[in-house]
């Protein structure tokens, strides 16, 4: 129900009542003054009778009071009906609020599923393709030659640095990393297409190799990926293949933009 139709509901008390006590009130006086006027001649009586009107002074008293009723009567019928108001207010602004928070969480989404299709269109997928055997070099040190393959779109100055070596059984030990300088293709790194990585290790151990892929897309943007390359007993296992990072022209992450939702807030019927 609206604040109109609250207002036509709960009337102010109709001031007729108190129109019509004046009126009466008015017409007593006339009839009073007409009288004395005319029907006692004597001022020694006249006196007398104008005594009489102290009842007049109550009178116009108990209509004093009854004003104050009336006031109150209408103070309390606008607070009511601000009460109503603010009501209303308070349940246009929950609704607003939600629908907000879900239009938030499609736009989300909608993001979500644009960042889908453009990474889809535009980012490569690297893997570690025809590893070839470990071949051991000593006690301390063996070498693996394996193969990363493009299975993505195509993309151009591809740099591949290996960062650091973390050996499993500990995460705090960090070893140099196998190879000091990257690997640079800069020609188009087309799809389908492999480049040839040989990186020394220690062998019989369990070990993480962090490998970070720096390349442009063929819009131009460049994008980074933190990869990891694993070993285990010294023996290649697997090449996890992270999702990039845009970058800037200086080379730092770009922020992505997020939406906040809070999850425990219900949603609209």
């Amino acid at each position: 129900m609206t604040v109109e139709e609250q207002l036509e509901d709960d009337k102010s008390p109709s001031p007729a009542w108190l129109v019509l006590a004046v009126i009466i009130v008015i017409v007593i006086l006339i009839i009073f003054w007409f009288a004395v006027t005319n029907l006692i001649y004597k001022t020694e009586q006249q006196g007398q009778f104008g005594d009489m009107f102290g009842a007049a002074n109550t009178l116009f008293s108990g209509l004093a009071f009854a004003g104050i009723i009336y006031t109150i009567l209408l103070q309390r019928t606008e607070l009511k009906l601000q009460r109503k108001e603010l009501s209303d207010t308070r349940e246009e602004l929950t609704l607003s609020r939600k629908a907000h928070q879900i239009s938030s969480k499609i736009m989300a989404k909608q993001l979500m599923i644009e960042e889908v299709r453009y990474r889809d269109l535009m980012h490569p997928y690297f893997i570690a393709d025809e590893r070839t055997d470990t071949f051991p070099e000593s006690l301390i040190k063996s070498r693996t030659h394996f193969k990363i393959k493009n299975v993505g779109r195509s993309v151009t100055s591809l740099i591949i640095r290996f960062e650091s070596v973390v050996p499993s059984d500990s995460k705090e030990e960090i070893i140099s990393p196998p190879l000091k300088e990257p690997v640079v293709y800069e020609k188009l790194f087309d799809s389908n297409e492999s480049t040839e990585i040989v990186i020394e290790h220690s062998p019989e151990t369990d070990a993480i190799i962090f490998v970070s892929l720096t390349f442009h897309s063929l819009d131009g943007k460049s994008w980074e990926s933190k990869s990891q390359l694993y070993f285990e007993k010294g023996e290649f296992s697997h090449f996890l293949y992270l999702l990039p990072h845009e970058l800037d022209i200086l080379g730092n992450p770009i922020m992505e933009e997020e939406f906040f939702v809070d999850e425990n807030d219900e949603e609209l019927d």
